[in-house]
């Protein structure tokens, strides 16, 4: 044998080893990482049980995201006491079109599984007896896409391709907010607060109207977003003047301390400084500012939602650091700011247009974590554990599990597909031209069914513990998104492998196009 042919051998020889290392490799890390996963977000609940706490807020709210996946009301009768002995004070349910509008303009606005009247009735008493102060949250301004994707509200866009925004300048805008307005206070006698949203409003003075309208009024886009604020909360005012009024932050840290001063705004609104960030304390640069103007003022961590828009686990160890960065600002400025409370946002989607993201059961974990950190009472018995702090407890535990167990396939297929037989043997050439190893395709037949039968256990699992907390149409949603595209690989892959078993000759090398 000479030279050349030993490099060749050695080198084929090393190239196998390097697939092993990288295969096993993989399946470590899917093992230590993603498999434990109950185990270690609960290790990093016990790791920051005892760390010092930082600042003590009286108000902590947490934030329910109902667009397009609202939980059966029976799912509140578990979670709301739940939340209650957890240290939560509050809730803030941004129903979106999952309210039951039915007024001149708004009755058309109401998705078709929204909630009834008697469900937020229902919603409120359940509340009420465990503790948990409502505020309702109704977009006012930017994030109305479920209201302007509307053919009849369309004319009241500020852009008309893009149906975020409702345009400041047209004079039946207010009219439409105070509308939806009234039914949600109608359907809310008892709330102190009302949150306006008001984040995110893009595309500002776009319009012809807006432009005429800036022009003639020698003003600029803050002055524009601050007179519509302003109008709208007279509005409300005029109806309610004890009602305290809340909304997003973001529109108010590029402006002057000027044009805030002269808007008068401080004394009509309580902004939610948001970030969702690891680093908020890196990031924001408001608060000299917003203490000479604002008296009350309020911040917004995320406890799920804010990591990725189709994110289906939460990142645990992000949105803890996110409310440590919380913490540290809350200390170093509770001498000059008024904070009132935190809001822990659990953003369902990251619009109306949006698939979903983590669903709200299997955020449960996180929330807990995080409100350990706000919290100084022992919260890791709450999730019910066993003494491995697995196999957990709590309401929609099961959603949670399902979940787990569609992660867990999804990276043993991944796994699959990157090894070293699937890669070398099963590639869509192989299959397309039937020209394969059957030793090779025989053994991935083990791990092939393996992957089918996790498969066929997953649906009724998913569906029967999503069945107990959201409708079909929610189930039927995220299992297009997620299973389904699954399956149609895994059956792929059972295709492939009975059609490559099957053949028992090959033909010579090149292929013709009779062959193919």
């Amino acid at each position: 044998m000479n030279f050349s042919t030993t490099n060749i051998l050695y080198n084929k020889k090393w190239r196998k080893v390097v697939y092993a290392v990288c295969l096993i490799t993989l399946i470590l890390l899917t093992i230590l990482y993603f498999v434990p996963f109950q185990r270690r977000t609960l290790w990093k609940l016990g790791e920051y049980m005892s760390s010092k706490k930082h600042f003590e807020l009286a108000e902590k709210i947490v934030h329910l995201d109902l667009k397009g996946a609202p939980p059966k009301v029976a799912y509140y009768k578990l979670l709301f006491p739940f939340l209650s002995q957890l240290g939560v004070t509050g809730l803030l349910i941004e129903y979106e079109d999952m309210f039951p509008y039915s007024g001149i303009r708004s009755k058309k606005i109401p998705a078709r599984n929204a909630y009834s009247m008697e469900n937020i009735l229902t919603i409120r008493r359940l509340a009420k007896q465990s503790n948990l102060n409502v505020i309702p949250l109704v977009q006012v301004f930017g994030h109305m896409e479920f209201v302007l994707k509307l053919d009849d509200f369309a004319m009241f866009r500020e852009v008309r391709k893009y149906p975020q925004m409702i345009c400041p300048t047209h004079e039946v805008s207010p009219e439409i907010i105070v509308e939806m307005v009234e039914e949600i206070m109608k359907a809310h006698p008892d709330v102190d607060r009302l949150h306006i949203g008001a984040d995110e409003v893009r595309y500002l003075g776009e319009c012809d109207r807006c432009k005429d309208y800036i022009r003639s009024h020698g003003i600029n886009t803050n002055e524009l977003f601050l007179l519509y604020i302003h109008t709208i909360i007279t509005k409300i005012r005029e109806r309610y003047p004890a009602l305290r009024i809340l909304m997003w932050d973001d529109h108010f840290r590029p402006m002057t301390i000027e044009e805030l001063q002269k808007s008068h705004i401080g004394g009509m609104v309580e902004p939610v400084v948001w970030n969702y960030h690891k680093d908020v304390d890196q990031r924001l640069d408001v608060w000299d500012k917003y203490a000479e103007i604002f008296p009350k003022v309020w911040v917004a961590s995320a406890f799920k939602g804010a990591t990725g828009p189709n994110q289906i686990i939460p990142d645990i160890d992000h949105h803890m650091e996110n409310h440590k960065s919380w913490l540290k600002i809350l200390s170093s400025h509770q001498d000059s700011v008024g904070f009132q409370g935190i809001i822990l946002t659990g953003w369902q989607r990251y619009d109306h247009f949006s698939v979903l993201c983590e669903l709200l059961p299997v955020g449960i974990p996180s929330l807990v974590a995080c409100l350990q950190l706000l919290n100084p009472k022992d919260m890791i018995n709450s999730l019910n554990c066993d003494s491995k702090l697995e196999n957990c407890r709590f309401p929609g535990s099961d959603v949670y599990n399902a979940v787990i167990k569609y992660q867990e396939l999804k990276l043993d297929l991944e796994t699959f597909l990157a090894s070293h037989r699937a890669v070398g043997w099963m590639d869509n050439y192989n299959v397309k031209i039937e020209y394969s190893n059957t030793y090779y395709i025989e053994q991935t037949s083990e791990t092939i069914d393996a992957l089918y039968d996790s498969l066929l256990r997953l649906k009724p699992m998913v569906y029967e513990s999503m069945s107990a907390v959201y409708d079909n149409f929610t189930i039927n949603e995220w299992c297009s998104v997620l299973i389904e595209p699954l399956s149609l690989k895994i059956k792929a892959i059972m295709k492939a492998k009975t059609k490559l078993l099957n053949v028992d000759h090959w033909s010579k090398r090149p292929w013709i196009k009779e062959d193919l």
